[in-house]
Formats: C-alpha cells, structure tokens, sequence
C-alpha cells in the first residue's frame, strides 16, 4: 500500500494532490472506532479499469522502477525490497486505493 501509492505519486504527480500513509499495523489510539459511511461510493469504470490497468502496470514495471528511484546506488534495490513491494500489491484494497486516483 504505501510503497505502491508513493511511487504511483511520484511517477504521476499531476495526477496527486496529497499523499497521506495510515498506520494500519494496530490500534493508534486505544478503544477509537472509525465512522461508518452511510452509502456505498460509486465508481466509474473507467476508474475501475483504469485502477486495475495500473496496477497490473505497476506490478510489471516494477524493478526498473524503484531502481530509478536509486540513480547512483541500484544495487540497493534488491530482491527483498522488489518483493516486500510486490507483496504489498496484494494486499486487499490496494486496487481501491488507486481507484481513488482516478475519481
């Protein structure tokens, strides 16, 4: 989630107003529970797709990348790094979370 959105941030930053990364390892603050949305939110489908497409995007073109992201030291990134990157794509809402990019 937050490598991923980071890097979508910086290779579009026209697309991206702000950027805010959540800690969502545990509670923040003890006994706080969130509001709940009363409706559902509407996507287009050109969101949709579009969410997915760069996602898949992403995904692909990942090493070359983030080895951008590292001009004078690529070596830095390493399996580990593309990996842990690639895992967070996984994660459940990630498309979502593109999708609001393009809505």
């Amino acid at each position: 989630g937050g490598y991923f959105i980071s890097i979508v941030g910086g290779l579009w930053p026209s697309l991206v107003k702000s950027l805010v990364l959540m800690n969502t390892a545990g509670e923040v603050i003890p006994r706080y529970s969130s509001l709940l949305f009363s409706k559902e939110r509407e996507i287009s489908g050109v969101a949709w797709l579009g969410s997915r497409a760069l996602l898949q995007y992403l995904r692909f073109s990942l090493g070359s990348l983030v080895k951008n992201c590292y001009p004078t030291r690529p070596e830095r990134v390493d399996d580990w790094l593309i990996n842990e990157m690639l895992r967070a794509s996984y994660d459940p809402g990630s498309a979502e979370l593109l999708e609001s990019v393009f809505s």
